[in-house]
């Protein structure tokens, strides 16, 4: 991917996904930290390095503790990130290096699926790579099998066309930005200078 990707990545994606450095569970009840990066089954939590308050690092029987306060309480993936954080057995954290690094070796690790799914991929503009990265990040490196006008007009190059058929549904809250966001992207790739690697788009004025 372009130098413009992971430079830009955190100023994009936090505000529609958030960065919480603690376990908690999504909607579906399955157990994430960080910018959303599943840690579902136990064992992907266990490789992880936590800290306890005070940078203390925290065993990995701590850790399943904590995983599984979360895990086993219903009310987590209802109430949020807040509640699940409250739990007093819940209280590992990452530091912000290690959250970064998370963060970043799963845009790296999505990036590889895109290099073999488009051989051209290095070659795409800028614009046109992170709005693919968006999508991957909200529904997986393999969402293109259930987006097929999508998947085709973006293969050809038609950036306008995968403009209109990339919405993700259904959209409820930060997925309507999402959405207005990607969209904005792919028409910004159609109109692209020579220079793939220079990205258009601009962070919205807050």
């Amino acid at each position: 991917m372009h130098q413009a990707i992971p430079d830009i990545w955190f100023a994009f994606n936090t505000p529609l996904e958030g960065d919480v450095p603690r376990l908690y569970a999504d909607v579906k009840g399955l157990i994430t930290c960080s910018m959303g990066i599943l840690v579902d089954p136990m064992p992907a939590a266990l490789a992880i390095d936590w800290e306890l308050p005070g940078g203390i690092p925290a065993s990995k029987d701590v850790v399943a503790r904590a995983w599984r306060a979360v895990k086993n309480d219903p009310k987590c993936a209802k109430l949020g990130w807040k509640y699940a954080a409250g739990l007093p057995e819940n209280n590992v954290r990452l530091s912000p290096e290690t959250s970064r690094r998370l963060v970043l070796d799963k845009l790296e690790s999505n990036d590889l699926r895109m290099r073999i799914r488009f051989p051209d991929w290095n070659d795409r503009p800028a614009d046109a790579q992170l709005a693919i990265h968006s999508m991957a990040w909200a529904m997986g490196p393999m969402f293109f099998k259930k987006f097929p006008k999508f998947t085709a007009a973006f293969t050809r190059g038609d950036y306008e066309t995968a403009s209109d058929q990339c919405a993700i549904s259904p959209a409820y809250v930060t997925i309507v930005e999402r959405n207005a966001r990607n969209s904005q992207l792919l028409l910004n790739a159609a109109h692209h200078g020579p220079n793939p690697e220079v990205l258009l788009w601009e962070l919205p004025v807050t």
